[in-house]
């Protein structure tokens, strides 16, 4: 009786599940047709940033749920996608799908959807944790009380400044990413720290760690006033701001505000010649050099999304290659390209071998 129930059960959410994602492709098919003829008179360049940005997210919403890799539905998205791209590029309507999205720069719709929702929820896994195989995932959240949060103000450097200093900088050679923090009293160096981290680390990060180790290296000496500065105003802002929920930042904020002493956080424009920040930067850039990386860090947000572009152009790529339509635009058009866009009737026409010829409207008459 229970495994009769559990199969009927089963039967229902599939008959649900093909009339919800079928009833999506329709409306959004729908949708598309209304977009085609509603924006006659925009550039096609125009067109196809309001498709990009606008009704491919629109296409993609929900898509989790929804999408499954089968024929049907990726067809289906298929031809959901045909319609805006034959307008864009106002080639003939027998022209194939996989020219018109070569033409257009648009990758197929049923392989950006499958990848991108890879994508997202990998992007989603790694923010719940904060060690993924021995690396440090630098986005790792966590959230805290609002009466917890903490603000770190940053000034700005005077040349008059005297006293304990520790000017940081990170820095990124090729693809090798270091840091450094050096410490000065008035212009007498006194030490130096520097760090390797992998190669997946961004100069952010790389800047970020640098005031991270800087912090720790004044608490572990309990070194009284003082002043840390750095030439990154985009990690003195994430430490500055309230509503801020990496754990990373937070975490030296905390390390700050415990201090005994008192920490100051400077901001300096960098490469104006100052010797702090000079001696800093070639710091970081030696520490590139270490054979051995100190720090390592799993792939961030964007360059998930990055390595995730890279993976559907080339199975776009591997797709074009084998398909034994539009041969002959794929003799003239080998590679696709996301940054392509050939809107002109008449070349199109070239492009295509699908226009005003004799050969061509004769196999058209034929059929």
């Amino acid at each position: 009786m229970i495994s009769d129930n559990i199969r009927n059960i089963a039967y229902y959410c599939k008959i649900q599940y093909n009339f919800l994602s079928e009833s999506l492709c329709d409306s959004y098919a729908l949708q598309e047709r209304r977009f085609d003829l509603q924006l006659p008179n925009l550039k096609p360049q125009v067109v196809k940033k309001i498709y990009k940005t606008v009704f491919e997210k629109l296409i993609q919403y929900g898509s989790e749920i929804w999408y499954k890799d089968i024929v049907k539905i990726n067809n289906k998205l298929i031809q959901i996608q045909r319609q805006p791209l034959l307008g864009i590029t106002e080639t003939y309507r027998t022209v194939s799908n996989e020219a018109i999205q070569v033409l257009n720069g648009c990758p197929p719709l049923d392989l950006k959807i499958r990848i991108e929702n890879g994508m997202d929820r990998q992007i989603r896994r790694n923010k719940l944790n904060k060690i993924i195989d021995d690396k440090i995932n630098f986005e790792y959240e966590k959230r805290i009380q609002p009466w917890k949060t903490l603000k770190i103000d940053w000034n700005h450097y005077m040349e008059e400044m005297k006293g304990l200093m520790i000017f940081t900088d990170g820095s990124k050679m090729d693809v090798r990413v270091g840091c450094a923090f050096v410490v000065f009293y008035n212009k007498t160096e006194l030490d130096y720290r520097k760090f390797r981290l992998n190669d997946l680390s961004t100069v952010f990060m790389a800047k970020v760690i640098a005031i991270q180790q800087a912090v720790q290296y004044v608490k572990a000496n309990y070194l009284g006033q003082v002043n840390i500065i750095s030439d990154s105003r985009s990690a003195l802002m994430a430490l500055s701001a309230v509503e801020e929920d990496t754990d990373i930042i937070n975490n030296i904020k905390e390390d700050i505000k415990e201090y005994k002493g008192k920490i100051t956080l400077t901001w300096i424009r960098a490469h104006i010649g100052n010797f702090g920040n000079e001696r800093a930067d070639q710091l970081a850039k030696d520490a590139t050099l270490i054979s051995d990386e100190t720090i390592s860090f799993v792939l961030s947000g964007n360059q998930t999304r990055n390595e995730g572009n890279k993976i559907i152009k080339d199975l776009w790529q591997n797709r074009w290659n084998d398909s034994k339509n539009a041969r002959w635009t794929k003799n003239l058009i080998d590679k696709v390209n996301v940054d392509r866009l050939y809107v002109d009737f008449y070349l199109n026409q070239i492009l295509t071998a699908h226009g005003v010829f004799r050969e061509h409207e004769t196999d058209v008459s034929c059929h």
